[in-house]
């Protein structure tokens, strides 16, 4: 007979691996959303001039060669956008792993740490592909990790490499 404690723990480690496949299903999903959107941004918004645009779309040329000059900063904002959603479903990964092995203080520590790192990603990404120059994508890049290691350092990192070193994961 097994005792309720052990139950619970066990009914825990479930929840949690449904929750690291739910993020990872998350994650897959919001990539593969992106890579559609951008896809049919680009054959609808892409065409240059009204005779390049198919006849399927000639109806709207017009349309679509005013919406053509400002296809980069949509695919921008959605690549941002949908990029944010995914670090965001990262970071709670990130959080219910490290809730295995750490206290929940730490934990949250670290989804933050994940979370302004891949924003950081994100903000650097997005002034590379705007043709920013480079130095000043290099720029927010470096300045982000400054952000992100100001932040470690108020993390205990000790503690946590002797418990993942200590469990079998």
């Amino acid at each position: 007979m097994t005792s309720p404690t052990k139950n619970k723990q066990v009914s825990l480690v479930s929840e949690k691996i449904q929750s690291l496949r739910r993020g990872s299903l998350k994650t897959l999903f919001y990539i593969v959303l992106l890579a559609v959107l951008l896809s049919v941004l680009g054959f609808i918004f892409g065409w240059t001039s009204t005779e390049t645009v198919p006849p399927l779309l000639q109806p709207f040329s017009s349309i679509i060669i005013l919406v053509n000059p400002y296809l980069v900063y949509i695919q921008t904002v959605l690549v941002f956008v949908l990029g944010y959603l995914v670090v965001n479903t990262v970071g709670g990964m990130v959080y219910t792993y490290m809730r295995r092995v750490t206290d929940h203080p730490t934990a949250a520590t670290i989804r933050t740490v994940t979370r302004v790192s891949g924003i950081v990603v994100l903000l650097s990404m997005t002034a590379s592909v705007l043709n920013v120059n480079p130095a000043a994508a290099l720029t927010v890049g470096s300045f982000g990790d400054l952000v992100v290691g100001a932040r470690e350092t108020q993390v205990p990192i000790t503690p946590i490499l002797e418990i993942c070193s200590s469990r079998k994961l």
